[in-house]
């Protein structure tokens, strides 16, 4: 069976993924043969009554204390893009691993880790809108250097949303929010 070219190049990037992660957490085995990565797949999210974007994602790693108030925990991160028409955009998304015996990462993202993480990345956007001040009232941040990285982080969600032209963004997440009721 020959390999697509798509197919190709998540192998080799696998495997240089592969060989970082590996080198890190060799003692707890998670890669133990090379094997080719399934492409995900392309969900469709309806953003309005007539639009829908497409939303793809790639395992990116998986780390440790990757959240300072769970050290022990790990996380596996995946590049997300979302795309309209032929403008797209991409952000890194985690979501911590659920089994912890066996410690075997989640490489694929399902249709609905696709919806949620969109809704996550306008909600950073929605953050990212608000002025500076706002934000550190709206989420209690005491620590002005700490709320400012944060916030700076989702005003480049935010105008990622804005270069995706989907609409306002307030409406597209209401929207997401009562068309996917069980992914929230």
């Amino acid at each position: 069976m020959e390999l697509k070219d798509n197919e190709t190049r998540i192998k080799i990037k696998y495997y240089v993924d592969r060989k970082n992660v590996s080198a890190r957490y060799m003692n707890i085995g998670w890669f133990d043969r090379m094997e080719t990565l399934p492409e995900s797949k392309i969900t469709r999210v309806s953003v309005s009554p007539v639009k829908a974007v497409s939303v793809t994602s790639i395992f990116k790693d998986s780390i440790k204390g990757h959240v300072p108030a769970l050290p022990n925990d790990y996380n596996n991160q995946f590049t997300v893009t979302v795309k309209n028409g032929s403008t797209e955009e991409s952000f890194v998304y985690g979501i911590s691993i659920d089994d912890t015996k066996s410690l075997k990462p989640k490489i694929v993202l399902s249709d609905a880790d696709h919806i949620f993480s969109f809704y996550c990345f306008l909600n950073d956007a929605i953050s990212g809108s608000m002025t500076f001040k706002n934000f550190q009232d709206e989420y209690g941040y005491s620590d002005c250097c700490e709320a400012y990285k944060i916030w700076k982080a989702c005003k480049e969600s935010a105008f990622k949303v804005l270069r995706l032209g989907i609409g306002d963004m307030y409406k597209v997440m209401n929207y997401v929010q009562e068309n996917y009721p069980d992914v929230m």
